[in-house]
C-alpha cells in the first residue's frame, strides 16, 4: 500500500486491490436480490392471476422491473460502501485521503483568497476553510480523474472523498460554532485520530438506510401493483 509522499494527489493506488472485493461483494448482492425478486415475482403471480393470467403476467413483469429499478443502484452502492468501509478498517483510508487533502489545502493557489500555506496556518472564517477544502477535493478528482479509472475504482475514489469532505466540514462547523474561526492545522491534528471511526459510522449508517428502502420498494410496489391487479 502506497505512503502520501509516493501517491502525491493521486488516489488511485490506493484503491486499486479493492476494485476485486467491490466486484465480489456486487455479485453476491446480486444473487441474493435475484432470489427475493424472484421470489416476489411468483407471489405476485399468485396473487394476480385469479382474474386473468395476463394480470399475473403484469404483476411479474412489475417485480422484475422494481429489480432493476431498485436493485441494481442497490447492489453498487452496497458494493461501494462495503469496499470503503473495508479500505477505512484495514488500511486506515480515511485518515490517509484526509492528509492528501489538507496537504493539498496548504499549498498556493488552492485558494487565491487565502494565500495559500500561509492562511492555512492561521484561523480563517469558515466559509474560507469550506472552500479551501472544496477546492482540494476537486483538484484531486481532477487529477485522478485525468488517469481514467474503471467504473469501480473511480466511484470508490468519488464516494470517499466525498466522505472525507463531509466529515472534514462538520467538525470546521464545529469549530467555528465554538471560536468563531476555524483553525485548519488544529482540525488536521484532531481528525487524524478520529476520522476513520467518523466515517465507519457514516457508511454503516448510509448503508442501513438506503438498504432498507431499496427492499421495501423492490418488496412492496410489486405486492400492492398485485393487489390492485387482483381487486380490478
Amino acid at each position: 500500500m502506497p505512503d502520501i509522499g509516493t501517491v502525491a494527489d493521486s488516489l488511485a493506488a490506493w484503491f486499486k486491490p479493492l476494485v476485486r472485493r467491490a466486484f465480489i461483494t456486487f455479485a453476491q448482492t446480486a444473487f441474493g436480490l435475484s432470489l427475493l425478486s424472484i421470489g416476489i415475482a411468483v407471489g405476485g403471480y399468485v396473487i394476480a392471476s385469479p382474474p386473468s393470467v395476463l394480470r399475473g403476467v403484469l404483476a411479474v413483469l412489475v417485480a422484475f422491473g422494481c429489480f432493476v429499478a431498485f436493485g441494481v443502484p442497490l447492489m453498487i452502492k452496497r458494493a461501494i460502501g462495503a469496499v470503503v468501509r473495508e479500505g477505512i478498517v484495514k488500511l486506515g483510508l480515511g485518515a490517509k485521503v484526509s492528509q492528501v487533502l489538507f496537504k493539498r489545502m496548504s499549498e498556493p493557489g488552492v485558494d487565491s483568497a487565502a494565500g495559500g500555506s500561509a492562511a492555512a496556518a492561521a484561523p480563517v472564517p469558515l466559509s474560507q476553510a469550506a472552500s479551501q477544502l472544496q477546492r482540494a477535493i476537486e483538484t484531486v478528482q481532477r487529477l485522478s480523474n485525468d488517469e481514467r479509472l474503471g467504473f469501480f475504482r473511480g466511484r470508490i475514489q468519488a464516494v470517499l472523498l466525498a466522505l472525507v469532505g463531509k466529515v472534514t466540514n462538520a467538525r470546521f462547523r464545529e469549530a467555528a460554532s465554538k471560536l468563531g474561526t476555524v483553525d485548519v492545522a488544529a482540525v488536521k491534528q484532531q481528525l487524524s485520530g478520529d476520522i476513520d471511526q467518523r466515517i465507519v459510522a457514516l457508511v454503516n449508517k448510509t448503508l442501513w438506510r438506503t438498504t432498507a428502502m431499496a427492499l421495501l420498494l423492490c418488496c412492496g410496489v410489486p405486492l400492492v401493483f398485485a393487489l390492485l391487479m387482483r381487486a380490478l
